[in-house]
This record gives structure tokens, C-alpha cells and sequence, in this order.
């Protein structure tokens, strides 16, 4: 474990389903007020984590979910934060690698590496290649890129690298924890939202509640996922990010995701508790009794791991919590 693993995480921002006829063209799966509100928590909460980061940070948001939404919460991030620190005057401190940045880096490679095949395949045609060179993208010749750009800037600034990948602990289907593989709604995640007429509010209290378990009106138990294990497979999988990260380049490393409601309240409450079981008592007493109490759209929290303690920022407190206690 590195002296201090700081990481943070978001939820999407709010996703078309919300009102379709306001979706957004570029992200369609947020309407236009949630690619707002993305740009709302970069602006606010993100850049404020970067500025307080090591000198020499790599900050990399690139944890999402298998839905859509959080992968383009993610690339809005990087978008509002290119915008917000190339108008201020003085940005040598912060450089910032959007998606597009990256798409455009793997569209270079693919045409050279059409252009190469040309030579030697002479059965196809370059428009042919070209199609089968962008279905197979060559991910290691534009890591190597990215890799050797990190090495031969300043060792003093601070680089925002925004590519949102799907990690399986984020992901609805892993486990079946809320859709099947085909991407159907599980039995539990169905039952639950009946149950409480599309509340998610309450549905999500009812899960933390009962560990995972629905009793149904007519007295049936479904068992639906554990939060307790949700929040450990989020928190896994941004551990193999950061040992992903880490063997390109030896600079401080800050993790970001967009993940969901219901799973960060799991992942906040278990960092928050100590890594203690995630229960409606611990949840309540992070959180208190507010009118929204599970995290909001676009809402983010911050932590940081140790081999002596874990911090958590959320809502304008900071925990403390000692590992030796």
C-alpha cells in the first residue's frame, strides 16, 4: 500500500430517463440539466480535490459502470475541467487529457496502422482495413503514448487524464446485482421498486435496511445483493485501477468514478464505519435524517486510505477513522 491512496468517487449525473425530451445530444443518456450538474461538481468539487492533490499528481477518472451514464458523467468532468483551467490565466500547474484527447490519439494509431497493413495485405482494401483496424483499436501503442507523455512533462504539474472505463465492481450485471447479463432487471432490484410504487428513496433504505433482503407483500424473501459486499467490489475495483495506473508511471495518483446511488451510500457508509458491515445504523449516522438522504446526482465524496487510518469527505465533514482503534 502507498503512503496515501487518495481517491473519489461521484454519482451520475441525472440520466435521461428522468425526462427524454430533455436529453442531452452529445450525452444522450443525461438530460441537459445533468450534464449541467456535471459540470457543476467538476467546476466545485473536483478541481478543489486536484488543487489540494501532491505536487505532481496524476489524477486519473477512469473508473464507470456498464451504463452509459456514468462513463459520460465522467468525460464531462474532463471536458469542464479543460474549460475551467485553460481560461484561467496562469494554468502551468494543471494539464488536463480529455476523452476526446484520447479518441483522437487511437483514431492517429488506427490510420497508421491501416496505412502499415496496406502494404503487406494487398487481398482488401484500405477502406476495409481501416473499418477492421477501428474495430480492434491497439490500446498498448496509445498507453505507450500516454505513458511517454506523462514521463517528459514537468515532474511538478499536476495531469488530469479523463478516459472512463467499465470496471467490473461498478457494473449493474456483475453478479447479477441489479440486471441479468442480458441486461434485464433482477427479480429483487423489479420487486423492490413495486413494492415502493418507483420510489428510489425509500426502496434504497428498504436495501440497506434488510441487508439485501425483500420481504414482498405477499410474504416471499428475495435475496438481492449485499451491501456490505457491493461496496467491497467498488472499492476493488478502484484498487486494480490504481495498480493499473501505477505501473505507468511513478508519479502520485489520484482515482476518480461515476458510480450509482444505493452502491456509494454502501461504499461511503463501509469507508465511513471503519470497514465495519454497511447497516441502516451507520448509514444514518453518517448522514443524519435529511429530507434526500442517499447521495445525490452528480454528488461526490472524497476518502483516503493509509496503513494508519481512512478519511472521508462528504457533505462538509471530514472522518477520521484509526485502523488501530
Amino acid at each position: 500500500m502507498t503512503k496515501n491512496e487518495v481517491n473519489f468517487l461521484t454519482r451520475h449525473a441525472q440520466s435521461e430517463r428522468h425526462d427524454p425530451l430533455r436529453a442531452s445530444k452529445e450525452y444522450p443518456s443525461l438530460t441537459i440539466e445533468g450534464v449541467e450538474q456535471s459540470k457543476d461538481t467538476a467546476k466545485d468539487k473536483i478541481l478543489e480535490l486536484i488543487k489540494s492533490a501532491p505536487e505532481g499528481a496524476v489524477i486519473f477518472i477512469g473508473g464507470a459502470s456498464d451504463q452509459a451514464r456514468t462513463a459520460q458523467t465522467g468525460e464531462i468532468y474532463g471536458d469542464a475541467l479543460d474549460e475551467v483551467i485553460y481560461g484561467q490565466a496562469n494554468n502551468e500547474e494543471i494539464e488536463v487529457v480529455t476523452k476526446k484527447n484520447i479518441d483522437e490519439l487511437i483514431k492517429a494509431s488506427n490510420k497508421k496502422r491501416a496505412t502499415e497493413t496496406a502494404g503487406q495485405d494487398y487481398d482488401r482494401s484500405l477502406e476495409q482495413i481501416k473499418n477492421n483496424t477501428a474495430k480492434t483499436p491497439d490500446y498498448e501503442d496509445v498507453l505507450q503514448q500516454v505513458t511517454d507523455y506523462l514521463r517528459n512533462e514537468e515532474p511538478g504539474k499536476k495531469i488530469v487524464i479523463t478516459f472512463p472505463v467499465q470496471l467490473k465492481g461498478f457494473a449493474y450485471r456483475f453478479n447479477d446485482r441489479w440486471t441479468t447479463k442480458g441486461g434485464k432487471k433482477t427479480e429483487y432490484f423489479s420487486e423492490i421498486l413495486r413494492k415502493y410504487n418507483n420510489d428510489h428513496t425509500l426502496a434504497g433504505l428498504d436495501w440497506l435496511e434488510n441487508q439485501g433482503v425483500l420481504t414482498t407483500k405477499d410474504g416471499r424473501e428475495i435475496q438481492g445483493p449485499n451491501p456490505t459486499q457491493v461496496a467491497k467490489d467498488y472499492l476493488e475495483s478502484l484498487r486494480r485501477l490504481r495498480e493499473f495506473a501505477g505501473k505507468h508511471t511513478d508519479r502520485p495518483i489520484v482515482i476518480g468514478g461515476v458510480g450509482h446511488q444505493w452502491d456509494l451510500d454502501a461504499v461511503v457508509t463501509y469507508l465511513a464505519s471503519g470497514g465495519k458491515d454497511v447497516t441502516i445504523e451507520n448509514f444514518r449516522q453518517l448522514v443524519g435524517d435529511p429530507e434526500k438522504p442517499l447521495i445525490g446526482e452528480a454528488e461526490m465524496f472524497g476518502f483516503s486510505i493509509s496503513e494508519e487510518k481512512t478519511t472521508v469527505d462528504y457533505r462538509g465533514k471530514q472522518l477520521t477513522i484509526d485502523k488501530n482503534d
